[in-house]
């Protein structure tokens, strides 16, 4: 019998004809055990009377941790940053593997006592690090043929998933106990954590799961910026603004060139501007910003000009509509 997450209690009252006016940013939440991504983004829409709210990168409902939400037309920049670093803590369980490959799935190999020590682990730990080819879990969003990979294997059918390259920064391996291993892990975004955990059992030849998962942080974002649902559920509508981070600090690894009124006038119609500051290499995306150091938009340096002595020319390709 597969097991089941308890699913904590969200309310979805209709969402009202008016909507709040809080600044566009982002809202970093602490996503519980037991919920999707998908709830949480729909609970912070709803609570607090949002039209545009999305999330830059699912957590699976057993994981916890750090869930960036992207507010008003903050949204628009969802692209830009849904391919930041990740960085995970958790437990993988060792002695069987399941379907899932955490622990809400069902044994697929028999049980076995392990017997590990911890230079194995830390060789196992430099097997992992670097770029690897992956093979996404069989019940993950994965499409196959137009169908999600995790559709198939409730049906029992087993898909070819095509491996994925991915780029383990770091991770270190912990023997907690004889069964239970600890680790911390930065990787590029779409790694399956799971696939770790499943793999690491194959290496070892006692089958694994991932136990617990949490997101610590997310690109800039991180958890000691993370606020909880509950937090949120008892938060005045007028006070959520205090907890926004600005769109301009959340592309802060972009450089930025700062703007006069007109060139910004310019820009609103579509128009390339340039810029009298060192030129940058054909292609480079900076942030635009107001003279109140407001993102206005994105903008990526455009061939031709860029070693004259004026600076840059640059080709705005996103602009926010409203930089409040």
């Amino acid at each position: 019998m597969r097991n089941s997450l308890s699913r904590p209690s969200l309310p979805k009252a209709p969402l009202p004809p008016t909507t709040t006016e809080v600044p566009a940013g982002f809202l970093v939440v602490d996503k519980p055990e037991g919920v999707t991504s998908h709830d949480v983004v729909d609970f912070v829409r709803r609570h607090f009377r949002l039209r545009k709210v999305g999330h830059l990168g699912t957590l699976d409902p057993m994981a916890t941790g750090v869930l960036p939400l992207a507010l008003g037309s903050a949204t628009r920049l969802v692209r830009y940053l849904g391919q930041s670093v990740k960085s995970y803590i958790g437990e993988i369980r060792l002695g069987y593997s399941t379907d899932t490959y955490d622990r809400t799935g069902v044994p697929s190999t028999p049980p076995v006592v392990p017997s590990v020590s911890a230079d194995q682990l830390d060789r196992l730990a430099a097997f992992f690090h670097g770029t690897q080819s992956q093979v996404p879990p069989p019940f993950s969003a994965k499409k196959v043929e137009g169908v999600r990979s995790y559709q198939l294997a409730r049906r029992g059918i087993q898909a070819a998933l095509r491996p994925v390259t991915v780029q383990i920064h770091s991770i270190r391996l912990r023997l907690q106990a004889a069964d239970l291993v600890e680790f911390e892990l930065t990787c590029s975004p779409g790694t399956y954590v799971r696939s770790i955990a499943h793999k690491l059992g194959q290496q070892l030849s006692c089958g694994a799961h991932l136990h617990q998962l949490r997101r610590v942080a997310a690109g800039r974002f991180s958890e000691s910026e993370a606020v909880d649902l509950e937090f949120l559920r008892r938060l005045d509508q007028s006070r959520l603004g205090s907890l926004i981070l600005p769109m301009e600090a959340a592309l802060d690894h972009l450089p930025s060139v700062t703007i006069d009124g007109e060139t910004e006038t310019l820009i609103k119609s579509g128009r390339d501007f340039s810029w009298s500051g060192p030129p940058l290499e054909a292609g480079s995306v900076v942030r635009i910003l107001s003279r109140l150091e407001k993102l206005i938009g994105l903008a990526e340096a455009v061939a031709g000009d860029l070693r004259q002595p004026a600076g840059c020319r640059f080709h705005p390709f996103l602009v926010l509509s409203d930089p409040k």
